[in-house]
């Protein structure tokens, strides 16, 4: 390998030498968006809907089974959001507090 210039860069007839090198040091990164200061999670507890939870988490913060939360207070009017048609439905903690004390108020304790 005797006469071979080892400062070159390159194939074919444009071969990039360490003088004109200058122009790989431009940064081709994209600048992210800075970060959210905090959790996710206290942001979602400070919400006016609070923290999305599920049937399961609905039934224990009520104390009932996830049974009687689907067939008898959904029709009753408890609050919750179905993403798609076969979806599952999605409740927020604080919009389901809010229903609960303001059903106990109204009937005496029961639901």
């Amino acid at each position: 390998m005797v006469g071979m210039d080892t400062n070159k860069v390159g194939f074919g007839a444009e071969v990039k030498t360490p003088t004109t090198a200058h122009e790989f040091d431009v940064d081709p990164r994209a600048e992210l968006p800075a970060a959210v200061p905090g959790d996710q999670k206290s942001a979602d507890a400070t919400a006016p809907l609070g923290e999305p939870v599920d049937l399961k988490a609905v039934a224990r913060l009520i104390g009932c089974s996830p049974w009687t939360v689907r067939h008898v207070l959904i029709p009753k009017g408890l609050p919750c959001f179905r993403a798609a048609a076969n979806g599952k439905l999605i409740f927020y903690r604080q919009q389901v507090v809010r229903w609960v004390l303001r059903h106990q108020g109204a009937r005496g304790g029961r639901l």
